[in-house]
């Protein structure tokens, strides 16, 4: 009987996992994004990597607050 249950349970399980996945699949060709939002506008990345080609720190770089003042 336990077994029985068992084998009911895994089946739920991969149709749950199943319809799960086709969501996502769903989702993305729909152009849903996943994931986290980025931290930093597209202007804070420009100057953070202008800022380290031009050989400023890692920690000065991060530290340094004149266009992270709104974050």
């Amino acid at each position: 009987m336990v077994t029985v249950l068992g084998g009911l349970a895994e089946f739920e399980r991969h149709l749950i996992l199943s319809r799960t996945a086709e969501g996502r699949t769903r989702a993305q060709a729909n152009g849903v994004r996943f994931g986290r939002k980025p931290s930093l506008t597209a202007y804070q990345r420009a100057e953070a990597l202008r800022r380290r080609a031009a050989g400023e720190t890692l920690t000065s770089t991060a530290i340094r607050g004149e266009p992270y003042d709104d974050c």
